[in-house]
């Protein structure tokens, strides 16, 4: 009787700890993955600056540290406009938890300032320059976590500098996720003509047949497609201004289902994405 009690207890305990460790692996991303949203808008005369960012405040350290570093660097890639090195903007990632409003601040007067130089010497000219962009974290899962970057630059002339691409992170190391992690070779190949094929149902979807053609081959799609983005929809393909086609077609994305897809992708990519 005793040992059997034993026994018992013994297995308790051993499918107590398995869960746990279970638990501890999977982490739960739903629930322990947090982002805090910053908003800061300025302005000064008809200048503008505005951020929306949701940034990593919780979760693994290797997902969310490297999360951080490719939001934070996103944030402050605007003085490359200049045409100059700019040492001044180059700011060291913060330690977890520090509030990114003065950083951000800081980020907009300088924006102002290096304008007003600019055109210092025509002051009669009105400066309408602007700065835009919003980082959204938009997915996750016990595998990946995904987030959208878009964003706009005006600096005169008929328009500006859209941008708009995602990138997804494994959760377990961190690292973005790109084309060769998902598919096959062959996979690659095959997915060309399916994007093709998504984006003129979904984004063309009202253009007659033939209307919009595309700078570059079918069979090139994937090399000039941004970052796969994982998303609970499907994977998402998102290509930028001028990518495949002329400033008027805008920025051209779609959703591909990942049972249409499956097939297609390595063990890793089917693993990521949940698939058999």
């Amino acid at each position: 009787m005793n040992k059997l009690r034993v026994t018992i207890a013994l297995l308790l305990i051993t499918l107590c700890i398995t869960t746990a460790v279970a638990q501890f692996l999977n982490f739960n991303q739903s629930q322990d993955f947090k982002v805090k949203t910053y908003n800061t808008q300025l302005s000064h005369g008809d200048m503008t600056y505005k951020i929306s960012v949701d940034f990593p405040i919780s979760g693994p350290r290797p997902l969310i540290d490297s999360i951080r570093t490719h939001v934070f660097d996103e944030l402050f890639t605007y003085e490359s406009f200049s045409g100059e090195d700019d040492t001044s903007m180059t700011y060291k990632l913060p330690p977890l938890g520090t509030d990114l409003t003065p950083l951000l601040e800081k980020a907009g007067r300088k924006f102002f300032q290096d304008n007003l130089e600019v055109y210092s010497d025509v002051p009669e000219y009105t400066i309408r320059n602007s700065y835009q962009q919003e980082i959204k974290f938009i997915a996750v899962t016990s595998n990946y976590v995904s987030f959208k970057f878009n964003g706009y630059y005006y600096g005169g002339g008929a328009h500006g500098l859209p941008w708009e691409f995602g990138l997804s992170f494994n959760c377990s190391n961190g690292k973005v996720i790109t084309w060769e992690d998902l598919f096959t070779p062959n996979g690659l190949k095959i997915l060309n003509p399916m994007i093709e094929y998504y984006l003129r149902a979904q984004y063309f979807a009202d253009e007659e047949e033939g209307d919009v053609d595309f700078w570059c081959k079918q069979s090139e799609l994937v090399d000039y497609a941004n970052f796969p983005v994982l998303t609970s929809k499907g994977l998402t393909v998102h290509f930028s201004a001028y990518s495949i086609g002329p400033y008027a077609i805008g920025m051209p994305t779609c959703t591909i289902p990942y049972n249409v897809i499956a097939e297609f992708m390595t063990p890793f990519g089917k693993k990521l994405t949940h698939q058999k």
